[in-house]
């Protein structure tokens, strides 16, 4: 039986962004706790769920702001500052 990761709405081609340029979108983020739920997702291996519970917030605020970041970190790309 092969593991399949949940669907959580991100393209492969978003995910595989972020881990490649994970260090220089890093420094793009301004907000310092998007910055950890960022590498703890794409370093780090973590689960909303477990970023939740570090961070003493619902699995729905990490989901919200991870989105939030993509849509951020997508403009700049889009504008070619990353």
């Amino acid at each position: 039986m092969e593991f399949q990761e949940p669907d959580d709405g991100y393209s492969k081609d978003e995910k595989d962004f972020l881990r490649l340029n994970v260090l220089i979108v890093y420094r793009k983020i301004p907000n310092p706790i998007d910055k950890f739920i960022v590498m703890a997702i794409n370093e780090c291996d973590y689960t909303q769920d477990e970023i939740a519970t570090i961070l003493k917030i619902s699995q729905v605020a990490v989901s919200k702001r991870y989105k939030n970041i993509l849509i951020y970190l997508k403009d700049l790309k889009t504008r070619k500052i990353i």
